[in-house]
């Protein structure tokens, strides 16, 4: 059985803002924890609901995190479960803004199955999908492309990635791991793109980062235990940071670290899915041909393209899911 993990929040709620004006930093607000954006709460999450009841009939439970508060439209059910974060995150970590502290705790939330999908709240699946779309033999469905890591100082996640890098890099040795699974890196599943990618990285003697397609991800509690017996002082240090920081690491690592052991199925998660902003001139258009299984929808936009989105995903879903009043 394979469970979805969806995490939330709510920038509109006043004890929310409070708690967040009590905790972030000086000057905090303009690098990596803007309202605006890190927080932002567009209306999409009633549609990720939606197509997860039409398109992922398989899935077995819809575990939906949160600070605690909940949007007033949702409908509790017996495979939707709302978990707070301190239900499953360390006293001593909370309360978090981080993204990193919950994500790198998600093993930890009571009842989840060993094989598990992460999705944002603005991970929409457009058209049917199956469990072998994410995993295979028990193994995630995943995609081996190297890439090159730019750490930039105004977004603290490139810092992160750089993070997870130097932990595989002390883990794995990148030859040997190519070496003992070259069809699973070379592979006609990620296109020519990735085969010229991985030809011209593998000569180097580092993981300098992975190709992510930024899309709903399959993961094994497993590989966060072992991540965390592996590196417990680091684990610890990220999800001791309020906000998303340079020292962080992201729950990527398990992936990545899954993906450097060999245990995973190649699969083509590229060409399933789309990443993109709310202001995408093609954005509408793959809502109503439904062109891809899964779509990413990130706000960096206006009210306006925020509505006309909701609009287009309306036409698309126009029923209501059981998961809503």
């Amino acid at each position: 059985m394979t469970d979805i993990v969806i995490t939330w929040v709510d920038s509109n709620d006043p004890n929310w803002v409070d708690e967040y004006n009590k905790y972030v930093p000086a000057g905090k607000k303009k690098i990596d924890a803007d309202i605006s954006k890190r927080y932002n709460e567009n209306g999409l999450l009633k549609y990720v609901l939606r197509s997860i009841e039409a398109n992922c009939k398989w899935v077995n439970k819809i575990y939906l995190v949160t600070c605690g508060h909940l949007p007033n439209w949702i409908n509790i059910t017996d495979n939707l479960i709302h978990v707070k974060h301190e239900d499953f995150i360390p006293e001593q970590f909370l309360p978090t803004f981080n993204s990193a502290t919950i994500n790198l705790n998600l093993h930890n939330i009571n009842g989840l199955e060993e094989n598990f999908i992460y999705a944002n709240d603005d991970m929409i699946f457009l058209s049917k999908t199956k469990e072998e779309d994410f995993f295979r033999k028990g193994l995630p469905c995943d995609i081996a492309i190297q890439d090159v890591n730019g750490s930039y100082k105004n977004d603290y996640f490139y810092h992160m990635i750089l993070n997870d890098m130097t932990k595989l890099n002390t883990l794995y040795k990148k030859k040997a791991v190519i070496k003992k699974h070259p069809f699973k890196w070379f592979n006609f599943k990620y296109g020519i793109k990735g085969f010229v990618k991985n030809c011209s990285l593998s000569r180097f003697a580092l993981f300098s980062g992975f190709y992510e397609p930024h899309s709903p991800a399959p993961y094994k509690k497993s590989e966060f235990n072992k991540i965390w017996e592996t590196f417990p002082q680091d684990m610890a240090l990220s999800c001791q940071e309020k906000f998303r920081s340079p020292y962080c690491n992201t729950e990527n690592l398990m992936r990545w670290s899954a993906i450097c052991s060999g245990n995973f199925h190649p699969y083509s998660r590229h060409k399933n899915s789309y990443y993109s902003f709310m202001n995408d001139s093609k954005l509408l258009s793959i809502i109503n041909k439904k062109k891809y299984k899964m779509l990413c929808i990130n706000y960096d936009s206006t009210p306006e393209k925020n509505k006309a989105v909701l609009e287009a995903l309306e036409k698309v879903f126009p029923n209501k899911s059981k998961y809503e009043k």
